[in-house]
């Protein structure tokens, strides 16, 4: 008998003041299991600065669009500008990669945050004193996408370095949890602060939540060893990179796919101003609301799978993901209800959130920790060709109108998802 069980014995009232202290322990809910990553107190600080960061690039959406809507009235300014704040993961992606598996990345994610702070209080004071041009819009927009280039794969190849292997997907999704959390607030707040004390006080605003998401990086540790420069190169390194994915064949497989959403239909965000002004009548505050309905269903895609955890049928999952995606994102161009559309703008964010967590969590754990920055610079490359999407889409509102664009790119994602999900076997039985 125990020492424990012996003092139970000697007082049978300690066992029954026991029992409820041992509860919170025994419970096997959804909070415990779906919050798992976030009891490492590291990645705490990690996903409050997501949130942070997340936040004020949601409100920075809104306000730059709905800056350039005003400055140009012209669709086609509205995808180029999403092109200079995009456009740098892809000239840039593979050098952050590089960088990210080199270097002390909690360093590359301060100096990533400073500068992303500073170019939107920059931006602020030339709206606020009447000073804005179109063309300083487009420059800040560049810089800002420069900085989160080099942001993104020091992130998320983190991200494992301080929660393993595990609790991967669990923290992945909560990741997705912090970005969609502000994507549903972050955007209504923004069109309400616009209403209230223009886009120049909007982006004051969101230059103190950039600060705030530089104070909790700041409190990060990174485990020894992190970043340290090896024998090879950076050019050899760079090599290395492209050479792993072009002979792993399944991660090739997987970048290729997510190309298909972040190409053809994600460039959506970009037409939203001419939905809200011209198809809905809604205004910034209805853009504001069009928006965050997405971040809603993605809230709820990515709770499910951060508790479902690791599950078999992952390829079915990720197709299925991107065919309701497709669905949803036509009846949105169809539809001419406000309440319609966020409906239908919701299961957009559950389907491609679920699809983007798998594809995330199956590449990372494919992958040899040495090279995660690289193989997710090249993943997130495809952020820098969305703009070429939005430019392409914002041409085409031009002359065929937004919605007709928006059917016609959704209607080519689903012909797509098709042909992959027919041709191609090893995708479909992917667990």
């Amino acid at each position: 008998m125990t020492v424990d069980e012996t003092k139970a014995v000697d007082n049978p009232g300690a066992h029954a003041r026991a029992v409820p202290e041992a509860r919170p322990a025994r419970r096997p809910g959804f909070q415990l299991k779906a919050f798992s990553s976030l009891r490492n107190r590291n990645y705490r600080y990690l996903w409050l600065g997501q949130v942070a960061a997340s936040s004020g690039m949601w409100m920075e959406q809104v306000s730059r669009a709905w800056l350039i809507w005003e400055m140009t009235k012209d669709p086609l300014m509205l995808g180029l500008v999403q092109l200079f704040r995009a456009g740098p993961m892809l000239v840039f992606g593979l050098v952050a990669g590089v960088a990210a598996d080199r270097f002390d990345k909690r360093f590359i994610l301060i100096c990533s945050k400073t500068v992303t702070s500073s170019m939107h209080f920059v931006l602020a004071v030339l709206i606020v004193t009447g000073q804005v041009q179109v063309w300083q819009v487009f420059a800040t927009a560049f810089i800002t996408g420069t900085s989160m280039a080099f942001d993104q794969p020091a992130r998320q190849s983190l991200i494992p370095v301080l929660v393993g292997r595990d609790n991967l997907m669990n923290a992945i999704s909560l990741n997705s949890i912090a970005m969609n959390t502000s994507r549903i607030f972050g955007p209504s707040l923004a069109g309400v602060l616009i209403a209230l004390m223009g886009i120049g006080g909007t982006y004051f605003f969101q230059g103190g939540i950039y600060s705030l998401a530089l104070l909790a990086t700041f409190l990060l540790v990174i485990p020894p060893g992190d970043g340290q420069p090896r024998g090879s190169t950076p050019y050899g390194e760079f090599k290395e990179g492209l050479a792993y994915v072009w002979q792993e064949r399944l991660i090739l497989v997987l970048l290729m796919v997510a190309l298909i959403p972040i190409i053809l239909a994600m460039p959506y965000t970009s037409l939203m101003p001419v939905f809200a002004d011209q198809v809905l009548g809604v205004g910034p505050q209805g853009l504001g609301l069009l928006l965050s309905a997405p971040g809603i269903g993605s809230l709820v895609g990515a709770g499910v799978i951060a508790t479902l955890g690791d599950f078999k049928g992952k390829g079915k999952v990720l197709l299925a993901g991107l065919a309701v995606f497709g669905i949803s994102l036509l009846a949105f161009s169809l539809s001419t209800s406000m309440l319609l559309s966020l409906a239908v703008l919701t299961g957009v964010g559950i389907a491609f959130t679920i699809f983007q967590a798998v594809n995330n969590t199956v590449i990372l754990t494919s992958t040899p920790p040495p090279l995660h920055g690289r193989v997710m610079s090249i993943y997130m490359m495809d952020r820098g060709l969305m703009p070429l999407g939005s430019a392409m889409m914002g041409f085409a509102a031009r002359y065929l109108g937004a919605p007709l664009t928006l059917s016609l790119a959704a209607s080519l994602c689903l012909f797509l998802v098709a042909a992959v999900a027919i041709f191609s076997p090893r995708m479909r039985n992917l667990d």
